[in-house]
């Protein structure tokens, strides 16, 4: 059941998703990009089961840093959006008239993900915050990168005792 749905692509089983693609089981879902399981989010890509501040496959980032990823992120799918169905296809086939478009030919896609361009994998498994299998949980897609992901848990600890060095500092 999918409910309260503005300006976003591939939404499944999800209420009140606003300016987000690639949101499945999720409540209360803005700006982001692959949410699964959660609910408030907000500025988030490739959330797991999250709630809170901006993050990259669950690392904390910067609003910039994220702002910067969703940006190249969407310049990098070029024309390409997770989908739901193929009710989009059906209405580009039928010329961009919904008039057109035999519901009953509406059929549920077993998976958003499917076609995601090479460009934007590649692009995804270069990000620092990368974590191969919160990536494959998202998308079923395997992207095993071992470098990218020792390279995420680096950052994570690294911000862990910058947080813990500034509560000394103060």
């Amino acid at each position: 059941m999918t409910d309260s749905i503005n300006n976003s692509n591939g939404v499944s089983s999800s209420y009140g998703v606003s300016s987000s693609d690639g949101v499945s089981y999720s409540d209360g879902v803005s700006y982001s990009y692959g949410v699964k399981e959660s609910k408030g989010v907000y500025r988030a890509i490739f959330a797991p089961k999250k709630e809170g501040k901006p993050t990259i496959f669950g690392v904390e980032v910067s609003g910039d840093r994220f702002d910067e990823v969703l940006s190249s992120i969407h310049k990098k799918q070029g024309g390409w959006k997770p989908r739901a169905n193929n009710a989009f296809e059906l209405y580009l086939k039928a010329g961009s008239e919904w008039s057109k478009v035999d519901a009953s030919d509406i059929k549920k896609k077993q998976n958003i993900w499917e076609g995601m361009p090479q460009e934007l994998i590649d692009y995804i498994r270069s990000l620092p915050e990368f974590n191969a299998e919160l990536f494959e949980w998202h998308t079923g897609i395997k992207a095993n990168n071992e470098n990218a992901t020792r390279k995420a848990e680096i950052l994570k600890k690294i911000a862990e005792l910058k947080a813990e060095a500034d509560k000394l500092i103060s």
